[in-house]
């Protein structure tokens, strides 16, 4: 089985997309969740920094474990910020279509 046509990164993408949404999806009910106004808005900013490290490790690992090229490596991040953002996406419209109040 000949495998030059796969593709290994676009596994990696997905679950680093993954990971986005569910960083995302977490911080958004936990803000939801949250007493004050602060504490909202922490959470808000965790989502946002946490959403960075996991950018600059999967740079990183592109970079420097695969032994990706740079522009390479930046797509292949590019990509899994696109699924995460589909995948938000998503759950919004998914959201909005059981919620009562339609927009």
């Amino acid at each position: 089985m000949d495998d030059s046509n796969r593709k290994p990164w676009l596994g990696a993408a997905l679950l680093v997309g993954l990971l986005y949404l569910a960083i995302s999806m977490g911080s958004a009910a936990l803000a939801n969740a949250a007493a004050s106004d602060r504490t909202r808005f922490a959470w808000r900013l965790s989502a946002f920094v946490g959403s960075g490290v996991v950018f600059g490790a999967h740079l990183g690992h592109e970079h420097w474990r695969r032994g990706s090229r740079t522009r390479s490596a930046a797509w292949h991040a590019a990509v899994a910020v696109a699924f995460g953002g589909f995948g938000l996406a998503l759950a919004a419209n998914l959201h909005d279509r059981g919620s009562a109040s339609r927009y």
